[in-house]
């Protein structure tokens, strides 16, 4: 139950931080703004304005419930989701995020919305197929083994 009440969740905000500049909804650009910079030019752009969020937290958005929707349809068997294994998992799945932040911080170079979009990906899918492993082996009484 709490799976899809999660996919659900996940569903509902990604569309709406899309959907923002449509709905014109000021409330939605408050929520966000709790957890992204919403820096202009680092978000995308809908016909009516930007987006509630920045393209990478965009693709982390994206990649979660991509992840999600993943666990739940693969049943994803948590005993083979070691705790070393989902370490491993996030840490490579962070890799391209990492690195497009060394680029802009430290080399300076400049990065565009959809590398950090697609950049960002791999990491929310990856945690959250974590998750949803986490969930399942919870489901079936194996404890918080994933994590």
């Amino acid at each position: 139950m709490l799976l899809p009440l999660l996919l659900a969740s996940a569903a509902v905000w990604t569309l709406a931080v899309i959907a923002a500049p449509l709905l014109d909804a000021s409330f939605i650009y408050a929520a966000a703004a709790l957890v992204c910079h919403q820096i202009p030019e680092r978000t995308f752009q809908v016909a009516a304005g930007p987006v509630a969020v920045c393209a990478r937290c965009l693709g982390l958005y994206v990649g979660g419930l991509a992840g999600l929707v993943a666990g739940g349809s693969w049943r994803i068997k948590a005993p083979h989701l070691t705790p070393a294994v989902a370490r491993a998992l996030l840490a490579l799945c962070a890799i391209p995020t990492v690195l497009t932040l060394a680029a802009e911080w430290i080399a300076g170079w400049p990065v565009g919305n959809m590398t950090r979009f697609l950049t960002a990906l791999p990491l929310g899918g990856g945690a959250a197929l974590v998750v949803a492993a986490a969930i399942a082996a919870e489901r079936r009484g194996a404890g918080a083994r994933v994590m």
